[in-house]
């Protein structure tokens, strides 16, 4: 039998082969070439789109942890208000108040938060003590950046200064004792009804029961202040007008009728805030003081 048929046949086959092989290949590449389009788009679609936004989500756990660090920031260092920048002309006024905390306290810190003035306020310990309503206003007062808290005693002497001050260490521990009580430990002392100053610049009023006790406290690195004109009261109600307060204050400044010349020193108590008229022309006095250009500052920087 010839040959030919069977040479026919095998290059048959092998062409079959060649061409099944071959589109085998085209459909394999052509898979391939679809897949790397495919990533292609993709890789272009992540780097030309633009993400949606999302809302945070609200912490819970994060934000209290916060507020409770600023919390206790607060109340362990109050953020006072720097010291206001002065020259030889500046007149400086010292707006102290007495006795706090009490019923009324929460309308004077209005009042000063109202104003944006610098007071400083002379705080007595049993007073602190005296209810969870008063230790409150104590401490709102120390968290205030325009208020200082100082040292006026625990017991302001319960009101017998004579009796009190014959017994000077007792009298000086009674002080003493009163910085842990109300929190604060600035050494900055108003003694209990007395006019008395104990700096290591100045002594004066020592003339009067309570200089042995002024000198124990000045012996043990506290610094007293009195005053140099008071903003008089009668039973919570101040007396006169408050233009009457601000001419006086004008004419001291004109005499230069005071401790340190340029730097005065007011007293006033938080008991004359019970009353509409003592708001009302503490606000007055504030304007109008203002408008004069007078600046307010902390008795912490007091020259003396």
């Amino acid at each position: 039998m010839s040959r030919a048929p069977y040479i026919y046949l095998y290059h048959k086959y092998n062409r079959m082969t060649v061409l099944l092989n071959m589109q085998r290949y085209m459909n394999f590449s052509f898979f391939l070439a679809l897949v790397l389009q495919l990533m292609a788009c993709k890789n272009e679609q992540s780097v030309t789109t633009t993400p949606t936004p999302q809302t945070p989500q609200y912490q819970p756990t994060d934000s209290a942890a916060l507020v409770a660090v600023v919390k206790d920031t607060i109340a362990t260092i109050p953020a006072k208000l720097p010291k206001t920048a002065i020259d030889s002309n500046s007149r400086i006024i010292y707006f102290t108040f007495d006795d706090g905390p009490l019923s009324p306290t929460p309308y004077l810190t209005e009042i000063i938060n109202e104003k944006q003035i610098k007071i400083s306020e002379f705080a007595v310990g049993k007073h602190a003590n005296a209810n969870k309503q008063f230790r409150k206003h104590l401490e709102d007062m120390k968290r205030n950046p325009l208020i200082e808290v100082h040292n006026h005693s625990i017991s302001h002497a319960n009101s017998k200064y004579k009796e009190y001050y014959s017994a000077p260490a007792s009298a000086a521990k009674d002080i003493m004792d009163n910085e842990e009580i109300i929190g604060t430990y600035s050494k900055i002392v108003r003694m209990p009804g007395r006019d008395i100053w104990a700096t290591p610049k100045v002594q004066r009023g020592w003339h009067q029961s309570g200089a042995k006790t002024a000198a124990i406290l000045l012996e043990n690195g506290f610094k007293v202040y009195g005053w140099d004109m008071e903003w008089s009261h009668r039973g919570g109600v101040p007396k006169g007008t408050a233009e009457q307060l601000v001419a006086q204050v004008d004419r001291q400044f004109q005499t230069q009728y005071m401790q340190m010349p340029n730097h005065l020193i007011i007293l006033a108590h938080d008991e004359m805030m019970i009353r509409e008229k003592g708001r009302t022309d503490l606000r007055k006095i504030i304007d109008m003081l203002k408008e004069r250009g007078y600046i307010f500052e902390f008795i912490s920087h007091y020259p003396l």
